[in-house]
């Protein structure tokens, strides 16, 4: 039997993974009565974690105490046992509430929701942080990942590592220091490394959050004055900003809200009480009981139709097809004969993999890019580092390779690029650029490895 402190792990395959470590589910040992009460374990690996990661997963524990202290707290998940990092040599962990109905995320990619489902959770969202600013906390890193819907299809806030207190004990707001977060969702000002209002920079990552949940997509890639979308917000060109978007009708309503919410300017974001009270969505502000009941029984069945595509293993995938190859595209073998994806072409002498993938929506190639890299230094450990190129989707490993006699053969290095050619369908190549065909050769089929457990 597998536990840590008073809990049973339950499921041996990761419940869900981060950054930091593993996500669990687990049940109290200690706990009596008939109805079974499932906690999640959230377990970061301290030999993977700077000093920074540990005072962040500190500060997560520190927060969720606060907010579970809160009477008919509905809104951010209740901590039960925890372990910090200190100097004792025990595994930091915390225990929070199985919060069951998945993902935010996954609704908004696999369930297909109707614009007035969408409506209806994301005015319960506006709820949630109306919550947490009363009680004097930002969260700092709104999204759509941090989003769980709960049994009662309530979305519930989680994932407080960038959190912070922003009132003093008057209630009054004070300036932060806050330049954390995912880059989709920060603020301009928290670009800019000065001290923010944590409010307004909550409600621009909702404003954010509000654009990629209705419409599928991301409105810009960030707010630096030097994106090119961003730009036109900045410089209140509307029409020159939707015409970007193949998207469907939005309505005036929508439009005005979104651009309001992610202004330039922080004072001139609105209030949470304004956006709740927007026309937008007016539709969902006054149901009755019947009504609520009904979404929640169409969510219901939203939920049922998105776990069975999961048990079915229907989701975003990497496409298993690959091609090893000493050549370019004229392969006779290649998976691209059938397709109009086309790996670059590259010299006789270089050994590459090309593997044709599919990121549907939501520009997620720069987080599969990140996560492919964590994968890779958890894999191969010292053995290799990665050193970042200018571009988003391409950076190279370099491994450290033993028992070589000659300077110009200790590393061999192999550059990993991601292509985009279609909506949702990229090329993933590594391409040798250094070292020994028969030792990258080998480098690359721990590579596959990696690629075949991420999808």
């Amino acid at each position: 039997m597998l536990k840590i402190d008073k809990y049973e792990i339950i499921q041996n395959e990761e419940f869900g993974h981060g950054g930091f470590g593993q996500i669990l589910l687990a049940k109290d040992l200690e706990e009596k009565g008939d109805e079974k009460h499932l906690f999640v374990l959230k377990i970061p690996l301290e030999d993977k974690m700077t000093g920074e990661d540990k005072e962040i997963f500190n500060n997560e524990i520190d927060i969720l105490r606060i907010l579970s202290d809160i009477e008919d707290n509905k809104y951010t998940p209740k901590i039960y046992g925890f372990k910090k990092f200190d100097n004792e040599r025990k595994q930091p962990f915390y225990a929070m509430d199985f919060i069951s109905k998945g993902l935010l995320f996954d609704y908004a990619k696999f369930g297909k929701l109707s614009l007035r489902h969408k409506k209806y959770i994301f005015r319960k969202i506006i709820l949630g942080l109306k919550f947490l600013h009363k009680n004097g906390i930002c969260h700092l890193d709104i999204k759509m990942e941090n989003i769980i819907l709960d049994k009662e299809f309530w979305p519930v806030i989680v994932d407080f590592g960038f959190a912070k207190k922003y009132k003093n004990e008057k209630g009054e707001i004070i300036l932060i220091k806050a330049d954390k977060g995912t880059e989709y969702y920060k603020c301009p000002e928290m670009w800019e490394e000065e001290k923010i209002n944590g409010e307004k920079a909550d409600i621009f990552s909702l404003g954010v959050l509000l654009f990629s949940f209705v419409n599928g997509i991301y409105g810009f890639k960030n707010s630096k004055i030097n994106n090119k979308l961003y730009k036109l917000i900045i410089d209140e060109k509307p029409d020159e900003y939707w015409s970007n978007f193949p998207i469907g009708e939005l309505s005036d309503d929508f439009k005005k809200l979104y651009f309001k919410m992610v202004s330039f300017k922080p004072e001139e974001r609105p209030t949470l009480d304004k956006i709740l009270n927007n026309a937008w969505l007016k539709e969902v502000s006054n149901l009755t009981q019947k009504q609520d009941d009904e979404i929640k029984e169409e969510l219901k069945a939203k939920y049922d139709t998105l776990k069975s595509k999961k048990e079915k293993n229907i989701e975003e995938k990497i496409e298993k097809e690959h091609l090893i190859t000493r050549g370019g595209e004229d392969d006779k073998d290649s998976i691209f004969r059938n397709s109009n994806l086309k790996p670059k072409k590259i010299s006789k002498d270089r050994l590459n993999i090309n593997k044709a993938i599919k990121i549907n929506g939501n520009l997620k190639e720069v987080d599969f890019m990140n996560s492919l890299s964590s994968k890779i230094i958890e894999k191969f450990g010292d053995n290799c580092y990665i050193e970042p190129s200018k571009k988003d989707l391409k950076f190279e490993v370099i491994f450290e390779s033993e028992g070589e006699e000659e300077e110009e053969t200790k590393e061999c290095k192999m550059i990993i690029e991601l292509f985009k050619y279609e909506e949702g369908e990229y090329l993933l190549e590594f391409r040798r650029t250094g070292g020994n065909i028969p030792e990258h050769y080998e480098y690359f089929l721990k590579m596959e490895e990696i690629i075949d457990k991420m999808i």
